[in-house]
């Protein structure tokens, strides 16, 4: 099976200028504070809070570059240099960012018309108090959500 072309697979915005725009969609949406995460020198993630019904809750989100990179190592039938594994790994971060960026701004548009509350379109990323987990991670690592603690 042919691996097919990838949405915004030539963009050549670079991944702080996604990750940018994301940020001024976020304070669109009601955040309060966001931060950039970074792993090796490279932008790899943002943080931020906003409120969810009267309450200060935070959202971890990461780009996760690899499955994109992996996309393309897929679709190659060739040796590749390590100047062109590089060249895709930093392909890969500008689409990889593009498509959070497409996201994002497509949940800020379900916010702004009133087909979801703030917050709600983010529930997967938000973190878990006590620890840097998402809701998505412990969902995954449990295989649901927790049962509540039945009272004695």
């Amino acid at each position: 099976m042919a691996l097919k072309r990838l949405l915004n697979e030539t963009t050549n915005v670079a991944a702080e200028m996604s990750a940018a725009e994301i940020s001024k969609e976020l304070v669109a949406a009601g955040a309060l504070q966001i931060a950039t995460q970074y792993r090796n020198g490279q932008i790899s993630g943002l943080s931020w809070s906003m409120m969810v019904r009267g309450h200060e809750a935070f959202f971890a989100m990461p780009a996760r570059v690899d499955g994109v990179f992996n996309y393309f190592l897929d679709r190659n039938k060739t040796v590749l240099t390590p100047q062109r594994k590089q060249e895709l790994r930093d392909k890969a971060q500008r689409v990889a960012w593009r498509h959070l960026y497409r996201w994002v701004q497509a949940q800020v548009a379900m916010i702004r018309t009133g087909m979801m509350e703030p917050a709600e379109p983010f529930i997967p990323f938000v973190t878990i108090p006590g620890n840097n987990q998402t809701l998505f991670e412990a969902f995954a690592e449990t295989r649901g959500l927790p049962m509540p603690e039945q009272p004695q």
